[in-house]
C-alpha cells in the first residue's frame, strides 16, 4: 500500500542536543510502580515500521528499528509475526538497514532492501522454507525501491543513473550547474529509471531511459511513488518529473509504460502534481493522487482520483470527506479502496466505495503511524494491519479482523512504557478568523488543577502537517518537568479541511500567528495556565 512512511525509532541527535546528555548514559535505575519519563528511558524506544502481509492473509513481514547509541545511528532488521496468534520472530540479522519488505505473490519468498558489500542498497530474496537470503539485483547505484511482477517472475526496480566517469583535467572539477535546484544541494542528482529483473537470472534489462526521471523527493517529504504493475503484468504505471531538479518537483504526472514496446504514455494528460498510481485488481482503472480541481499550486488538498487504464479524465472518490490523502489501497473486490488522512487530532481511516459514501473505521485511543503517508495495510481477507502509537505508547502493530472488529496488539516492543508515568493528552478547541481550530494540550504526569504551570508551545512544521495525540518523545520530556505542552494547528495544517489548508496561501506569517495566540488566549481562561510568556519551540 501507498500509505507509508518509514520513519526511524527516535532521532538521536534531536533528543541529545535537548537533553545537552552524553551518549553514554548510566544504566536505569530499578523501577518499582512507575517512573518518570526521561532520557533513560527514551534510549529504549522501539521502531515499528512498514507492515506487509502475506498473500494468504495469516502473516505480517515489518520492520523494526532501534537505536545504536555507540555509533549514532538506527539500525532496521526484518521481523515476521501471525496475525492470529502474535507471537513475533526475528527474520534478519546484524544487517542493520533493512527496509522495504514485500512478499512475491505466491507467498513463498519475501523480498527486502538491504545492502551489499559495497554499500549500495540491493533487493534480496529469502525463502519462506528456511534458506538464506539471496541477492537479486546487481544495480551500480541503489535500488530506490521495486515492485513484484503480478507472476512472480520477475521484479521492476527504480535506480539512478550512474555519474559520469571524469578524465583528465575534468576529474579534478567539483562544480556543478546549479540549475532549478535546492539551494542546499551540493551535486546533481540523477535521473532514476526503470529496470526490470528477473528472479532466475542476474542480469537485468533497462526499460526507461532519458533526461528525464521518476519522481523524487527529498527529506522529510512524502516517499516517491511506487511502480505499480497491471493485473496482466504487460504495463507499469508510474510518476514522471521532466528532469531530476527538485525546483521540478511539482510537475509531476502519471505516465504508462508498456514493458515489452518500452512505449510510455500519458494517463489523463496532467502535468503536475499527479503521483501515486495503483492499478485496480481487475486491470480497467487506475487509482491516483492529484490536488482538488487540480490547484496544487494554490495549496489545495490532495484527493484519490480514479481514471480509465486506457487513458482519460478522472474523477475524484474522495471529496466530501475533506481531507488530505497521500494513497490509498485497494479493499478486496476492488469495489472501494482503504484511505487514511490527518484527522482534527487523530488520523482517520475509511473504506471508500467506488460509488457513494465513505465508512469511517474506529480505531479507539490509536493514532496510525505516519506523516506524508501512514503505516496501514489490507489483507486479502479484509483484516486490517497497522502501525499506531498512543500518547503513552510508542509504535506497535495492531491487526483488526475486520473493520468493525476491536484492534489487537500483535506486538509488545515497547512495554516498558507500561511502567512510565506519562503525561495526558488532550484536544483542545478555539475559533479565530472564522476558522474552527485545534491543538494537543500535554499536561505534566503529576498535573493538579490547583497548581499553576508555564506553557511551552511545541510548533509542527510543514505547514501541510498536524499535531496529533499520537506519542510524542519530545512533548512528554517536556511535560515530566512540569510544564504545559501545548501544539497548536494553525492554518495550512492539513487536519481540517481543505479550506483550512490553503488559508496559509499568500498568509505564512501574520494568519498562523494569529490562530497560535488565539489558542494561547483560549488556554488562558483556565486557571491552571500561568500568565507568563510561554515559551517557543518547534
Amino acid at each position: 500500500m501507498a500509505l507509508r512512511l518509514e520513519v526511524s525509532a527516535v532521532n538521536l541527535r534531536s533528543v541529545l542536543a535537548f537533553s545537552f546528555a552524553a551518549l553514554v548514559l548510566p544504566a536505569l535505575p530499578a523501577r518499582s510502580e512507575t517512573s518518570r519519563f526521561s532520557l533513560d528511558l527514551a534510549r529504549k524506544i522501539v521502531g515499528v515500521t512498514s507492515p506487509r502481509v502475506s498473500p494468504d492473509g495469516k502473516l505480517a513481514a515489518f520492520v523494526v528499528t532501534r537505536p545504536n547509541y555507540s555509533d549514532n545511528r538506527n539500525e532496521s532488521e526484518l521481523y515476521l509475526v501471525s496475525l492470529a496468534s502474535g507471537a513475533p520472530r526475528q527474520l534478519t540479522f546484524e544487517r542493520r538497514q533493512v527496509s522495504e519488505p514485500r512478499w512475491s505473490p505466491d507467498g513463498g519468498a519475501l523480498a527486502f532492501l538491504a545492502p551489499d558489500s559495497l554499500g549500495k542498497n540491493q533487493v534480496w530474496l529469502m525463502p519462506m522454507s528456511g534458506g538464506d537470503a539471496r541477492r537479486i539485483t546487481r544495480s551500480k547505484t541503489d535500488v530506490q525501491h521495486y515492485s513484484w511482477r503480478p507472476d512472480g517472475s520477475a521484479i521492476a526496480y527504480a535506480a539512478a543513473d550512474e555519474e559520469p566517469k571524469r578524465e583528465g583535467d575534468a576529474s579534478h572539477i567539483a562544480t556543478m550547474q546549479v540549475g532549478d535546484q535546492d539551494l542546499f544541494l551540493h551535486a546533481p542528482m540523477r535521473s532514476q529509471h526503470i529496470w526490470l529483473q528477473a528472479i532466475d537470472t542476474t542480469a537485468a534489462q533497462r526499460l526507461t531511459s532519458g533526461a528525464w526521471s521518476l519522481e523524487m523527493v527529498l527529506p522529510p517529504g512524502s516517499p516517491p511513488s511506487e511502480l505499480g504493475w497491471s493485473p496482466d503484468g504487460k504495463q507499469i504505471a508510474f510518476a514522471r518529473v521532466p528532469l531530476p531538479q527538485s525546483g521540478r518537483f511539482d510537475s509531476v504526472s502519471v505516465r504508462v509504460l508498456d514493458v515489452a514496446s518500452h512505449a510510455i504514455r500519458s494517463l489523463t494528460g496532467a502535468e503536475r502534481f499527479q503521483n501515486n498510481p495503483v492499478w485496480s485488481p481487475d486491470g480497467r482503472s487506475i487509482l491516483y493522487v492529484y490536488p482538488r480541481e487540480g490547484r496544487g499550486d494554490l495549496g489545495w488538498m490532495t484527493e484519490i482520483h480514479l481514471a480509465p487504464a486506457t487513458g482519460g479524465p478522472g474523477r475524484s472518490l474522495t471529496r466530501a470527506l475533506d481531507r488530505n490523502f497521500f494513497g490509498a489501497e485497494w479493499m478486496p473486490g476492488g469495489k472501494s479502496i482503504l484511505v487514511a488522512a490527518n484527522d482534527r487530532t487523530g488520523v482517520g481511516l475509511w473504506i471508500q466505495p467506488l460509488e457513494g459514501a465513505a465508512k469511517r473505521i474506529e480505531t479507539g485511543d490509536l493514532v496510525i503511524s505516519g506523516a506524508f503517508g501512514y503505516e496501514v495495510t489490507v489483507s486479502a481477507k479484509g483484516a486490517l494491519v497497522f502501525v499506531a502509537t498512543s500518547a503513552g505508547r510508542p509504535s506497535e502493530l495492531y491487526v483488526m479482523d475486520s473493520p468493525t472488529a476491536r484492534p489487537r496488539r500483535l506486538t509488545d516492543f515497547n512495554a516498558w512504557a507500561t511502567d512510565v508515568a506519562w503525561g495526558r493528552e488532550e484536544r483542545v478547541t478555539w475559533r479565530n478568523d472564522s476558522f474552527d481550530e485545534d491543538g494537543v494540550l500535554v499536561y505534566p504526569p503529576t498535573f493538579n488543577p490547583a497548581s499553576s504551570y508555564p506553557l511551552v508551545l511545541l510548533v509542527h512544521g510543514g505547514p501541510q502537517a498536524s499535531s496529533r495525540t499520537s506519542f510524542s518523545s519530545l512533548a512528554q520530556l517536556m511535560a515530566t518537568e512540569g510544564w504545559l505542552v501545548f501544539q497548536p494547528n494553525y492554518r495550512g495544517s492539513d487536519n481540517l479541511g481543505n479550506a483550512y489548508m490553503a488559508a496559509i496561501t499568500a498568509d505564512a506569517g501574520a494568519g498562523p500567528g494569529r490562530d497560535v495566540m488565539a489558542g494561547i488566549a483560549e488556554l488562558r481562561k483556565r486557571p491552571y495556565v500561568s500568565p507568563a510568556k510561554p515559551a517557543v519551540t518547534g
